[in-house]
């Protein structure tokens, strides 16, 4: 299985002291829904079979839906690595579920109460 990494952003919502993957602000050209996209539709010409959606944390990127749906409708698979944070909230899993996202993987390590 080939697998490639899109980061979608740098900001995070909590602030870990061992994080290096994250920023206060990202920068609106590099992560623009069209520069994610783009970086995505290469990775799927590459021969992906597996695309790593990941940031800082990825969730809080407002076009993520449509990331997962690119890949997903590529036939190929999207995986979101996130902190988990916003997958508590039922309508924003359902949202990212709805757009095809089958596979998540969740870093235990992060801490809501350095918010």
């Amino acid at each position: 299985m080939r697998v490639a990494s899109v980061t979608t952003n740098l900001t995070c919502n909590p602030i870990c002291g061992f994080c290096a993957s994250r920023a206060a602000t990202d920068d609106s050209a590099l992560f623009s829904a069209e520069a994610v996209s783009t970086r995505i539709s290469e990775a799927l010409d590459r021969g992906a079979q597996t695309i790593v959606l990941t940031g800082g944390e990825p969730t809080l990127h407002v076009q993520l839906p449509s990331f997962i749906r690119a890949v997903e409708s590529a036939g190929q698979t999207a995986l979101l690595l996130s902190n988990g944070l916003a997958l508590a909230d039922p309508v924003r899993l359902e949202r990212l579920m709805q757009a095809g996202l089958r596979r998540r993987a969740c870093d235990l390590r992060s801490n809501p109460r350095s918010q």
